[in-house]
């Protein structure tokens, strides 16, 4: 810090050029709300409404929230001096800054500047030379966001010289801020040097201001030799423009202002050609090459010429933590592959500047796509504690290390050439870093925008300046060439968690629904389009046309996970057309997912080893681990169910009686074993004798207790709890109180409401939930149900509680009616294992967080299970698309609903439909296998019933075409190779132990060589043992 008489020199001199007009503003507001669409029209602007308005305690200026319209006005007359200074021929501009969902300024009549809630600030300029008595009546309009009160923040006069030829005061005082911040810092013992060159300010002499600005103009020459440590720092900037798809906007609008910041950068770099942009998002380019191709052949030329540079690599900027890790592939090979394609070369660098953390396998997920670092900036965000590093080495779990640094903190959409700001930045990161090289990002975004002219002339005006760091613009990629070479970087073995929107991990749950489903069923696609194409009789037309079509469903895919769209963050129609997007790519894929399985189908053998009329039905495992499993389907007639051998199966047929007409609704059940990436066939044959069950024939049940030979489980009918869980085989009730219990919570507060979870929910509980009824649902030698209807408040809740005959586990399936506002639901365990701790499974990957250790985690991403568990003992959780989860003490709580007002009022109400499910077991969950029944639960095995009109009688009844040897590898793709008719296979390991591939198939498909995500060879060797945690890629050939 600088020393009190510098600190008061500097704010005197700054007084010469500042003029405040925050409280001089009159004001009016209009009563009704205005569309989003309204455009301000100074026509409509009534004067004779205008009053005083005084600022609140922060200073601002606010209004009415809900798109309210607030009309500013001031008439400011320029003096000819400021506290005896002379301030004429300098610029004068106005300082604005505001918090509207629209903003327009009018000066003199005209329009001279328009903003929003992003584009929220402004150095307007008035004149670039200023004369005494000049008049300027500047009329602001503004709109309240719909969510909040709306603001003029600040206003503020000044006056400065556009260059440093012409020094002025407030020049000056700059540049005194900044060499004695540094001195402060790095020689302290020359701060009473520079304060007695400082007496020598002639105050007395200010009205003659030719004579006083040389005077410090003398001075500061003085000065320039303690600078000279300052100029042994550098800034390396690139412009920028952070674009959200889309958000508080539709994507169409995206599209416009996509147009409009690409437009004025090029337009900029005529004007100013040492401007260097870089952006992301291959989607957008896209979309420009097939809408605005003139625009985009200029871009092609600026990437070229190296003016600007590609960042990202990715489709989108996508979440990464609430997707799979074969989407983050997919991300850098469908958005690698295009840059190379459109512009000759790859990005080296994972952007995602704005997305809401990211897991702890990233590095390796990265790394296996060519690329060399990451940069980021939204930890800055931190709501508990500043992260430590700005420059360091990400490592996975697998060893993979990625350099990783944080960009400038951009907490408002804007990053200018402020030079306080800016070297303010520098000194914290030097700090942090031990670095003098400095990267900035300068522009507007969110919305879009860019860098601005005025910010490009601040910058080349302070690139003379003797007490500014060196400036220059550079690509992200050639300022991390440069530092990476730093001694000692720290590394980083841990996720990259953010201490801030942990409610995006529930909201719009409908988002998680369709990601994973989508997701699934283009892995499905894929493997069973791999296996019927590599059959004896291959249909070569279906594979010509479904590897483009896959792409282009991958694509839909991969812009939903946009990190505002699959968390849940955004407007309803931007819900509206990515739900028209997701059911586009269902709809498609599951045509698609169908023809390839009745293609395998027709080469089956179907001999019928029975007398009867027997249908047969196909079961197919896309898993890479053989299955036993219960299996429901809706059938029309009474059948018992019989193997591929003729053995007959266990089955049973649920009656539900439709109250609409005289018939039934026929549900069968059996339990079904289906091979390794196979099929098995079994036989439905006619009987009026098969088992079945009605509701109504179980209502004298005395109890309400599911038991099978491994586990016993009470109800309790006055909760609908579990009252006890026991496991049989450990002899171990899992629960020290009640399970299952809902827990509603009010979750008011937070300006972001959607994305965050207020940190004082547990101080706000709600009522219990209410037990309406209890029943028996079923209860037979397949599986048992009960049913237990709840009320809470106005939400409904039907909990089907589901133990299977041989279930090692208890399935959780609910029907919600929620209708809640500003509500977070969860379901809590209390589990009786001591000294536990919690792993939560993650994109490729798994985590053990210990909330004691790291209090910010108190609310955790995960994508199918979470386990609890300690040395000897444990419990998984395996969810169906929810991912918030918490733990304190010996208590797992999962998140279930979140119900926020904004930014979308609506979301989340209506019916759901939950599934969990509860797994004992001894020993580490390695071992009991939960990330491969997390996956049976999530991937349930699939039912054809086959068409044999075509059969070529080539395939045994019960078949697998693919393993890996080992059910601690999970398989991610089988697919068709982007350049070729090869294939890929990848897989990584699950479980953290080095394991033996042991890779089989009867497709006549070799392994030939090692690949990455982008399928570049790496290597003709076939790594073996798999190292723990490894994602691995390979090229298969037909032989």
């Amino acid at each position: 810090m600088a020393s009190p008489v510098i600190q008061a020199t500097i704010e005197h001199l700054k007084s010469f050029v500042a003029l405040p007009t925050q409280t001089t503003w009159q004001f009016y507001q209009t009563e009704t709300a205005v569309p989003k669409t309204f455009r301000p029209d100074l026509a409509t602007f009534q004067p004779t409404q205008l009053a005083a308005i005084q600022p609140n305690n922060n200073g601002y200026l606010v209004f009415e929230k809900g798109l309210k319209l607030a009309w500013f006005y001031q008439k400011i007359t320029l003096p000819e001096s400021i506290n005896n200074y002379n301030i004429s021929g300098l610029n004068a501009r106005l300082n604005l800054t505001w918090w509207a969902e629209i903003a327009a300024i009018f000066v003199n009549g005209k329009l001279v500047c328009e903003g929003d809630l992003f584009d929220s600030s402004t150095r307007l300029l008035l004149t670039d030379q200023a004369q005494a008595n000049q008049i300027f009546k500047v009329t602001i309009a503004l709109v309240s966001p719909g969510h909040d009160i709306g603001a003029l923040m600040k206003s503020e006069l000044i006056f400065e010289s556009p260059t440093l030829e012409i020094l002025e005061a407030g020049s000056f005082a700059t540049e005194l801020k900044i060499l004695t911040d540094y001195l402060a810092r790095h020689n302290p013992e020359k701060i009473t040097v520079v304060e007695k060159q400082l007496n020598r300010i002639p105050w007395a002499q200010v009205a003659d201001t030719q004579k006083f600005n040389q005077a410090l103009a003398e001075i500061r020459t003085e000065l320039i030799s303690f600078a000279s440590c300052i100029k042994t720092r550098k800034f390396h900037v690139l412009g920028h423009a952070h674009l959200d798809m889309a958000w508080l906007w539709t994507t169409a609008e995206t599209w416009e202002v996509g147009q409009r910041t690409f437009q004025s950068v090029l337009n900029l770099q005529r004007e100013f050609p040492e401007l260097i942009f870089g952006h992301s998002t291959p989607a957008l380019y896209d979309w420009l090459e097939n809408n605005r191709p003139d625009l985009w052949e200029k871009i092609q030329q600026a990437v070229n010429h190296n003016y600007w540079e590609l960042l990202g690599g990715m489709w989108v900027e996508p979440d990464v933590n609430l997707v799979s890790g074969e989407s983050i592939i997919r991300q850098f090979l469908y958005g690698q592959q295009y840059f190379l394609e459109k512009f000759g070369r790859r990005s080296t660098i994972a952007w995602l500047p704005d997305s809401f953390g990211f897991p702890n396998q990233f590095p390796q997920l990265a790394e296996h796509c060519d690329i060399k670092a990451f940069g980021t900036g939204k930890l800055h965000w931190n709501d508990t504690a500043p992260f430590p590093h700005g420059l360091f080495w990400w490592r996975s779990p697998d060893g993979t290390e990625l350099l990783t640094f944080m960009t400038p903190p951009n907490v408002t959409g804007i990053m200018d050439t402020n030079p306080l700001t800016m070297a303010s930045y520098a000194q914290k990161w030097e700090d942090q870093t031990h670095l003098k090289d400095i990267f900035w990002l300068p522009g507007v975004g969110d919305h879009g925008g860019g860098p601005t002219k005025d910010m490009l002339q601040v910058a080349r005006k302070w690139q003379q300046s003797p007490f500014f760091p060196k400036l220059e613009f550079s690509t992200a990629e050639n300022y991390l060439n440069h530092v990476k070479k730093a001694p000692d970087l720290p590394v980083w073995q841990d996720e990259l968690y953010l201490e801030l929107h942990r409610g995006y991990y529930t909201v719009h749950r409908d988002q998680k629904i369709f990601n994973n489903r989508c997701e699934t069923l283009l892995r499905q696609i894929e493997i069973w389009s791999a296996i019927a194409n590599n059959l004896p009789h291959p249909d070569p037309f279906r594979l010509n046309n479904s590897q483009s079509q896959l792409k282009d469903l991958w694509k839909k895919v991969l812009f939903n996970q946009f990190h505002d769209i699959l968390p849940g963050t955004s407007i309803p129609e931007v819900f509206t057309e990515a739900n028209q997007q997701w059911q586009e790519v269902i709809n498609a894929g599951e045509a698609m997912l169908s023809q390839n399985l009745q293609a395998i189908a027709t080469q089956i053998t179907y001999d019928c080893p029975l007398e009867t009329a027997a249908k047969p039905l196909l079961l197919f495992n896309d898993l890479n681990w053989d299955r036993t499993e219960v299996v429901s389907l809706r059938v029309p007639d009474l059948v018992t169910v019989y193997d591929w051998n003729g053995n007959k199966v266990e089955s049973q047929i649920i009656v539900e009686d439709l109250q609409t007409d005289q018939n039934y609704k026929k549900y069968l059940s059996f339990l079904a074993t289906v091979s390794s990436v196979g099929y098995s066939l079994y036989w439905l044959s006619p009987d009026p004798q098969a088992p079945t069950q009605r509701e109504d024939d179980l209502c004298n049940e005395p109890d309400f207790i599911l038991e099978n030979d491994f586990l016993q489980i009470e109800i309790d009918p006055q909760t609908g709890d579990i009252a006890q869980y026991f496991d049989k085989i450990n002899r171990k009730n899992i629960f020290s109180g009640a399970g299952n219990q809902l827990q509603a919570f009010e979750d008011k507060g937070q300006y972001w409401d959607a994305w965050d979870i207020a940190p004082d929910y547990e101080s706000k509980p709600l009522q219990p939930a209410g037990v309406v009824s209890i029943h028996w649902r079923e209860k037979n030698a397949v599986r048992s149900v009960i049913r237990v209807k709840k009320q809470l408040n106005q939400s409904t809740f039907i909990q089907d509680y589901q133990l299977d005959c041989r279930g090692k586990m208890l399935k959780i399936y609910s029907t919600v009616d929620w209708q809640a506002e500003q509500i977070v639901l969860k379901v809590a365990f209390p589990f009786a294992i001591d000294k536990a701790t919690c792993t939560y499974e993650t994109p490729c990957g798994a985590i053990e967080r210990k909330p004691e250790i790291d209090p910010a985690k108190w609310e955790v991403p995960a994508l199918r299970w979470a386990d609890f568990h300690n040395e000897k003992y444990g419990v998984s959780i395996l969810t169906k698309n929810h991912h918030g989860y918490d733990v304190k003490s010996s208590q797992l709580r999962l998140t279930l609903l979140k119900s926020p007002l904004w930014p979308d009022p609506k979301a989340d109400r209506g019916m759901h439909h939950l599934a969990y499910a509860l797994y004992p077991h001894s020993g580490p969950w390695q071992r009991a296998k939960t990330v491969n029944l997390a996956r049976n639960f999530n991937s349930p095995l699939r039912a054809v019933v086959p068409d044999l009109t075509a059969n070529q009688n080539q395939l045994p009844p019960h078949h697998s075409f693919l393993t890996l040897g080992s059910d601690n590898l999970v398989l991610l793709a089988l697919k068709q190779a982007e350049s070729n008719q090869d294939y890929i296979l990848r897989f990584y390991e699950a479980c953290g132990q080095e394991i033996e591939l042991n890779y089989r198939n009867t497709l006549g498909l070799t392994i030939t060589e090692q690949v990455n995500g982008l399928e570049d060879t790496i290597s003709q060797a076939i790594d073996t043992p798999i190292q723990p945690w490894k994602v691995q890629s390979y090229r298969l050939e037909k032989h």
